[in-house]
């Protein structure tokens, strides 16, 4: 998967599954920043709702803003294996259940990719705000 980033974050379109327990395979659609710095992936609470996900319980996180008790959910991620935006569909690559926790609401993504996923991937941040990922290998 190949694009652009906008000089200043990284932000990818993806997909939330709910945990796989049964045969669905309907998710929500979103953006997610790429946070390297994150040990865990994270999804709001809109996300969250839309899917049904029921917390498994709080957990002490630390954020920017300090220390505080967040609701985890079990749930997977979806990104696409286009390279290009004008490449026919395909199916997404779809991770294993993560334990992620809720993310406010007040962000402008809905999805924080951390190194849960991220380690499972290879990342190059190439001149010219080029971005290629490649998940799988």
């Amino acid at each position: 998967m190949e694009w652009r980033h906008d000089g200043s974050r990284l932000v990818v379109p993806v997909t939330v599954y709910p945990p796989l327990t049964g045969t669905t395979f309907e998710g929500v659609a979103g953006n997610a920043l790429i946070d390297t710095g994150s040990t865990t992936t994270g999804v709001t609470g809109r996300i969250a709702e839309e899917l049904g996900l029921q917390s498994i319980g709080k957990r002490l996180v630390s954020t920017v803003g300090g220390e505080r008790q967040i609701d985890r959910y079990i749930f997977r991620i979806g990104l696409d294996g286009r390279a290009a935006d004008n490449d026919a569909p395909t199916f997404p690559y779809i991770f294993e259940d993560v334990v992620g926790f809720e993310l406010l609401d007040s962000f402008s993504f809905d999805v924080l990719l951390g190194m849960d996923i991220l380690r499972q991937c290879e990342l190059l941040i190439a001149p010219g705000n080029r971005v290629r990922q490649r998940f799988g290998v």
